[in-house]
């Protein structure tokens, strides 16, 4: 298992890599459990590293497979969590223990009036201004995707807040991979799959990707 995630081999057969760059799958994974893991799974726990008990956590885009896994160590860590994505997901993310639950198209986290210790924002859309406002004393808000016009600004915004407000600087490789890949041997880290698809179904598996509809994540079988 390999973060490849800068390689232009996605849903590929086969793929050529370098040898260190991979990690054994630990026993007791499936080749399913295993693709969902090295790029999700090190955004989640490099995400939600340093949160400590009785910290409120906002997770915005907490039902995808990032999400799912951050939302799970933040618990873990004794984390009051909010869990904001579309209406489909809210009563599923209620079900898997988040404290909080808000629909995206109807509430605006950023107009609540509530604070936040940390604010994993999976699908960026706000500017620094408004996501600094969130932040509680000490707080830190980190972007993960969005849209560049998005993206850059708070990219940018590090040093004109503090250090609160930025990005979330994903860290590859071999050991960063096999990390995860142990939480998940333990139990710790739990990717839940929605369903498994063949590759001739690709495009539906885009579709639903793009429509916010998928519930974990989806994982693709090349055949054979």
């Amino acid at each position: 298992m390999a973060d490849v995630v800068m390689r232009p081999c996605g849903f590929a057969g086969l793929a050529c890599l370098p040898a260190a760059a991979c990690t054994p799958v630990p026993s007791g994974l499936s080749d399913e459990v295993a693709a969902c893991l090295p790029q999700a799974g090190a955004i989640a726990v490099q995400g939600t590293a340093g949160v400590t008990a009785g910290q409120r956590v906002l997770l915005n885009g907490a039902g995808g497979g990032s999400g799912t896994l951050a939302l799970q160590l933040a618990l873990a860590a004794g984390a009051h969590v909010t869990a904001v994505d579309n209406a489909g997901k809210l009563e599923w993310l209620t079900g898997l223990g988040a404290h909080e639950v808000l629909d995206h198209r109807v509430s605006d986290f950023a107009a609540s009036g509530l604070r936040w210790d940390l604010v994993l924002d999976l699908v960026a859309t706000r500017g620094p201004r408004r996501v600094a406002a969130v932040l509680a004393a000490g707080g830190r808000y980190r972007a993960v995707g969005g849209p560049l016009r998005v993206f850059v600004p708070l990219a940018l915004a590090g040093p004109f807040t503090g250090g609160r407000v930025g990005v979330l600087t994903v860290r590859t490789g071999a050991a960063e991979t096999a990390r995860v890949a142990a939480l998940a041997a333990t139990g710790a880290l739990r990717p839940l799959v929605e369903e498994v698809l063949a590759l001739e179904r690709l495009p539906e598996a885009l579709a639903r990707t793009g429509a916010g509809s998928v519930r974990g994540e989806l994982v693709v079988r090349p055949n054979g």
